[in-house]
Order: structure tokens, then C-alpha cells, then sequence
């Protein structure tokens, strides 16, 4: 894995941290909400999209399926039910991990960005769920 991965990988988390410390310190923050919304839908589906390129016979229509339908998920939950968009995009991180992590549909990746992705799923779903708790 690439010095590059990681710190691209660990960059990625500032918004995640920034964002989620200022909305649980201050939650009438509408604006930073908003943008812990979109981040978090553009990490997911950004995610998804990848899947289609990932197995190792070419794109296929089971992990093209699987991601479109991760992308159409998290859309129409942002769209009509916004109030509990960020528990169901930390859900959904950690289903994109544990499907990488445990299944065959995308083909095998190795260990060290397993774990790189392990610990960049857990800081951004914790973060997600913490906000979303404090927002209910």
C-alpha cells in the first residue's frame, strides 16, 4: 500500500472529525451539518462506484447491481429521511468494509488496506453515530 493511500485516507477523516466535534458542541449549526451531510454521502458513494471496476474478471453485473444500489440507498435517505441520514450512512460505511472484509463479490484485497480501510470506517462511522445520537 501506498504512502500516498494512507495519507490520502487519513486526510479524508478531517471533515469527518471537524464537522462531527462542531456539531456535537454545538448542534444549531445548520451549516455544518449540511456539509457532514454531503461529505458523507459523497464518501459513500464515491465507495460504491468504485465497486463496478473491483472484480477481478471486470465489471460485472452483481457488483455494478450491489453498488448502484448502495448509491440509490443512501440518495433517498438523504432525500426523504435527512433526520436519520448520518446513522444510515455510518451503517452503511461499515457494510461496505465488512463486504470488502468478508465476501468474494468484489475479489480479494490486500490485508494492509483492509486495515487501512477497518480504521478509516471506524473514526467515520463513530463520528457519524455520535452526531446522529446528539441530533435525535
Amino acid at each position: 500500500m501506498s504512502a500516498v493511500m494512507i495519507w490520502l485516507g487519513s486526510l479524508g477523516l478531517i471533515p469527518f472529525l471537524g464537522l462531527s466535534l462542531l456539531l456535537l458542541f454545538s448542534p444549531e449549526q445548520s451549516q455544518a451539518l449540511f456539509a457532514l451531510e454531503m461529505y458523507s454521502f459523497g464518501i459513500v458513494s464515491y465507495l460504491a462506484g468504485t465497486w463496478w471496476l473491483k472484480s477481478p474478471q471486470g465489471p460485472d453485473w452483481l457488483s455494478a447491481v450491489f453498488g448502484h444500489g448502495v448509491f440509490l440507498l443512501a440518495f433517498f435517505v438523504l432525500v426523504m429521511l435527512p433526520q436519520l441520514f448520518l446513522g444510515v450512512a455510518a451503517v452503511l460505511l461499515a457494510v461496505m468494509y465488512a463486504t470488502e472484509r468478508y465476501s468474494q463479490l468484489l475479489g480479494t484485497f490486500s490485508p494492509k488496506y483492509l486495515t487501512l480501510r477497518r480504521n478509516l470506517t471506524l473514526v467515520a462511522s463513530i463520528c457519524l453515530l455520535a452526531v446522529q445520537v446528539r441530533l435525535l
